[in-house]
C-alpha cells in the first residue's frame, strides 16, 4: 500500500482504523515521537559506522537537499523499540523531526510531509507492537 493510498483510509467518522500492516506500523512509530531516534545505542553504533566508513555520502532525495535515513539499521532498531513497547496502549504524536526515518520507507518526501500536515487531526495508539488503532480527534 502507498502512502497516497493509506492517507485516503483514515477514518472520517467514528469508526477506529486498526493498522497491522508491519511496514505501515513501523512507519508510523518512526514517525512518532516514541521513537528515540537518538538512543544511545544508535548513537554508538553511527559512531563505530562513521569511524569504519569515513566521508561516505548518503543520496539526497530529488526534491530537496534532507539527506535520506541511513536504511542500515532503521527498520531492525524500530522492530527492537515496537518489542520493548511498555505500558501499552501507548498514543503515538507523530513529528516531523523525524521525517528523515520516513525515507526509509518511502521516498515519496511530499507524501510524508502531507500525511505528518494531515496527523494533527486524529490519534494514533500503538495498541500493540503489531498495531496501531488510530481515530479522528
Amino acid at each position: 500500500m502507498t502512502l497516497s493510498e493509506f492517507m485516503a483510509t483514515l477514518p472520517t467518522g467514528t469508526e477506529p482504523l486498526m493498522v497491522t500492516d508491519s511496514e505501515l506500523v513501523g512507519l508510523l512509530f518512526g514517525l512518532s515521537t516514541a521513537y528515540k531516534q537518538n538512543s544511545a545505542g544508535n548513537l554508538v553504533k553511527e559512531a563505530l559506522t562513521g569511524a569504519a566508513m569515513g566521508g561516505l555520502a548518503r543520496p539526497a532525495a530529488a526534491n530537496t537537499s534532507m539527506p535520506f535515513a541511513d536504511t542500515s539499521q532503521v527498520a531492525a532498531d524500530i522492530q527492537r523499540q515496537l518489542s520493548k513497547a511498555k505500558h501499552l496502549p501507548l498514543p503515538l504524536t507523530m513529528t516531523a523531526n523525524h521525517l528523515p526515518v520516513g525515507t526509509h520507507f518511502t521516498h515519496d518526501l511530499d507524501g510524508l510531509r502531507a500525511f505528518l500536515a494531515l496527523t494533527p487531526g486524529y490519534r494514533f495508539t500503538l495498541v500493540s507492537p503489531t498495531e496501531i488503532q488510530i481515530t479522528k480527534a
